[in-house]
This record gives C-alpha cells, sequence and structure tokens, in this order.
C-alpha cells in the first residue's frame, strides 16, 4: 500500500508542474483552447513526461532496496513519512528539471502562431 501511496503522490507532484506550464501555455497563446493546448504539450513534451516517469520509477526502486535491504536506521517508523514527502518533491522537481531541459511545447505553440501572423 505505501508503494502506491508513493506512486499516487509522485504523480500528483509531476501534475502540478504539468498544469502549471499547461496553464501558463494558455495564457500566452489564448487564441488556443486548454484542450489544444495539452494536446501540444503532450506532443510536444511526452519526452518530458518519460523522464519524470524515469524519476518515479528510480524512486520507487531506491525505497524498496532500502526498505529491504538494509538494516540503516533510515528504516524506522518515520521513514515512510519521510519517503511520501519526498515522493511529492520528486514528482514536481523531477518534472520541472525535465521540462527545463527538454520542454519544447512553448516554441511549438510559439511557432504556431508566428507563421498564423506571417
Amino acid at each position: 500500500m505505501e508503494y502506491l501511496l508513493i506512486f499516487i503522490l509522485q504523480l500528483i507532484g509531476v501534475g502540478f508542474h504539468v498544469m502549471q506550464k499547461i496553464i501558463l501555455l494558455g495564457d500566452k497563446h489564448p487564441d488556443k483552447n486548454r484542450s489544444q493546448v495539452f494536446s501540444a504539450f503532450l506532443y510536444e513534451d511526452w519526452d518530458t513526461l518519460v523522464v519524470s516517469s524515469l524519476v518515479v520509477a528510480t524512486h520507487l526502486i531506491a525505497h524498496y532496496i532500502v526498505e529491504n535491504y538494509t538494516d540503516l536506521s533510515l528504516t524506522s517508523e518515520k521513514y515512510i513519512l519521510w519517503s511520501f514527502g519526498i515522493a511529492l518533491i520528486l514528482g514536481y522537481a523531477g518534472q520541472r528539471l525535465a521540462y527545463k531541459f527538454l520542454g519544447s511545447a512553448e516554441n511549438f505553440l510559439d511557432k504556431k502562431v508566428n507563421d498564423k501572423l506571417k
């Protein structure tokens, strides 16, 4: 059950950043409706979501290793609470970093608008 909670918290963290970008892109391009902006984001920035998925998987694997293969004091009762917090932060920060280095939806929408204006 704790792995499901970690996964859900990571997805919420990724969702926070994705929705932040979609809202900013929508505000920047008011001629596009939200579904067009969302589609453009998914089409152009699928690679950022893949990287975020790898961050999610890495954290789940690391949690499993620490929990099952170590006798560190980290595996105390409070370790799981730390892991929940880390999951939310890693979800958001992982997506933020992936978007920073790989994000292209903003450029894609800008190019479409500029092409229409010409």
